[in-house]
């Protein structure tokens, strides 16, 4: 073999293996970036956790790491960009994560639930409950299913969440949503 030739096929090889490591690289600065913004979300620093979050989707981009890693990355950083006051941020980012989650998990999947509730609280938060309300709704089955298996912080939210929309609707007059999202908390 020439020596043009072998540099060549060398090159080729070194940037063949480098793209492997890449990947993995993105994988593991991924997981750094994501535990920094748990402990930062822990201490209730949610500025902090928010620039973590978003560091952790990019890598997820970056290192092409797949759909499941990119669900969880898009559901982070909205739950981040809602704490600190960006609902309509964390509205976008939620959509994609729960197209992401209803092809994984299937629309009635554990952690489709999580997704639902994060989306229906933005909804709340914007005063767009009329939007809300069939998140609600589909996300009642699944709670009810699988209410046990979520943390007891998921759990807490989750029927406060039902709570809210209950009294919220209830002052608006609508009170076959309210006493049905009534009843539901009660259930929890």
């Amino acid at each position: 073999m020439n020596r043009g030739r072998f540099q060549r096929v060398l090159f080729l090889a070194a940037v063949v293996g480098l793209s492997g490591c890449a990947g993995t690289l993105h994988h593991a600065t991924y997981q750094d970036y994501r535990a920094q913004g748990r402990r930062a979300e822990a201490a209730g620093d949610w500025a902090v956790a928010e620039i973590a979050y978003n560091r952790a989707l990019t890598n997820v981009y970056w290192g092409r790491l797949g759909p499941e890693f990119e669900a969880k990355a898009l559901y982070d950083a909205a739950r981040a960009a809602r704490h600190v006051g960006k609902p309509k941020e964390a509205e976008e980012l939620l959509k994609k994560a729960l197209e992401i989650d209803d092809k994984l998990h299937g629309r009635e999947g554990f952690l489709v639930g999580y997704t639902l509730a994060e989306l229906a609280a933005v909804y709340f938060d914007l005063k767009k409950l009329q939007e809300g309300i069939p998140l609600l709704m589909r996300l009642e089955p699944i709670v009810q299913r699988y209410y046990r298996r979520y943390t007891d912080q998921a759990q807490t939210f989750m029927k406060t969440l039902y709570e809210r929309y209950s009294s919220e609707l209830s002052s608006l007059g609508m009170t076959s949503e309210a006493e049905r999202f009534r009843n539901v908390a009660a259930s929890l």
